[in-house]
Order: C-alpha cells, then sequence, then structure tokens
C-alpha cells in the first residue's frame, strides 16, 4: 500500500479544519489537498472524570498521571501526544476506557462516532507496545491490558509522545486510489446534520514510508 508524505510545514498541500466542503467522495480523490479534521473542542477544556471511582481505578488513575502526555478525560479518555491542541485524531494516541470488573484497560482507536473516526498515532504505539513486550492481536480492534501490565503501556505511551516531540515521526495519508475504501476516508456529521469528507492520516516513523 503507497502513502504520500504530508508536509506540515507547507500549507498547499493539506487543510486543518472543521468542515472541507467535500461531501462526494469523488471530489475528496480529486482534490489537490489532503483535509484533515479538526476538532472544536480544546483538549483542556474536556471535563475531568479522573477522580471518580465509579470510572476509575485507583492502578488506571496512577498510570494516567504518569504520562507524559494531553488527557481527554472522559468516560472514555482520549490519549493524546502534548502538541495536540484540539480533540481530535491528528495527534490522538489511542481512546482507554477502565474495565474495573476484570482490573484491566480496553485500547481502542477511536470511540465517538460523531469525532473523527482514526487516531493517527494509534500504530505507531501498538509498535512499542509490542517492542516493550505487549502482546497484541493485530487483527483485533481493541486490545486489553491487564493492570500489571500498565507500566509497560504507560511507557510506550510516553516513548510515542517524545517520538512526536523530536520529530521521528512523518504524517502520511494513503495514496488516493485507496479511497475506494471507505475506511481510509473520514465522514463526519455537522451541526446542521450534513456530512463532509475527510482524509485519514497516519504518523509512520521516519524512513519507512513507500511513497508512490
Amino acid at each position: 500500500m503507497g502513502y504520500y508524505i504530508i508536509n506540515l510545514n507547507n500549507n498547499n498541500e493539506y487543510d486543518y479544519i472543521e468542515r472541507s466542503g467535500i461531501i462526494d467522495v469523488d471530489d475528496l480523490k480529486k482534490s489537490p489537498k489532503v483535509f484533515i479534521h479538526q476538532g472544536k473542542t480544546l483538549v483542556e477544556k474536556v471535563k475531568s472524570t479522573i477522580n471518580n471511582p465509579k470510572f476509575f481505578s485507583e492502578e488506571v488513575k496512577k498510570a494516567i498521571q504518569n504520562m507524559n502526555c494531553k488527557i481527554g478525560e472522559e468516560v472514555n479518555i482520549h490519549i493524546l501526544s502534548s502538541k495536540a491542541k484540539y480533540l481530535d485524531g491528528l495527534y490522538r494516541i489511542c481512546h482507554i476506557k477502565d474495565d474495573i470488573k476484570n482490573e484491566r484497560i480496553i485500547i481502542k482507536e477511536f470511540h465517538d462516532a460523531r469525532s473523527a473516526k482514526f487516531s493517527a498515532l494509534y500504530n505507531v504505539l501498538r509498535k512499542e507496545m509490542v517492542r516493550g513486550g505487549i502482546s497484541i492481536n493485530k487483527e483485533k480492534k481493541q486490545t486489553y491490558i491487564p493492570y500489571d501490565l500498565l507500566d509497560k503501556f504507560v511507557e510506550a505511551v510516553n516513548i510515542v509522545n517524545e517520538k512526536v516531540i523530536s520529530n521521528k515521526y512523518d504524517l502520511t495519508t494513503y495514496h488516493l486510489y485507496n479511497l475506494d475504501r471507505e475506511d481510509n476516508w473520514d465522514k463526519i456529521r455537522t451541526d446542521d446534520g450534513t456530512y463532509n469528507l475527510f482524509n485519514k492520516v497516519e504518523w509512520k516513523e521516519n524512513n519507512t514510508v513507500n511513497s508512490i
């Protein structure tokens, strides 16, 4: 599968906006720009529920506090790079939910059906988890981490965040012919009930992108 590298310092190559104005996938394919959905909610404005024992155990609360990144603290927590400004997919690492009954957390790429349906740092997180000794099933959409492996998970998250800060990743998007697959583009509902289409993007380690 081919990717294009997106140069974030060149505004001619991408638009990071709330609305793309594109409602048809053929128009998305023809566009000379990459459109990335920008959330409306600032990360700092998200209401915190981390101190609610109904949703978070002490083990998970401690793990979250040891992450060197930004947290959108809802029932399903957004874990974001410290470079994130908005609650969206561009700098999101993953979503987690505390499964207190089974003493584990549930990790997913995204949760809310109205928000961006991707986390651009999710796949590099999974690679760091494997490197750190956490087993994952690549075929499953979610991963279960028992409490006794939370330290390894936190370490993987912090490594990803540090690599973002150190510019160790390139931002990429799928080559245009792959937009024939619906899961390779994003459909975002606007406040008036209409839908706009956006490209999905993904961070990849430098020198690992096979551009076409």
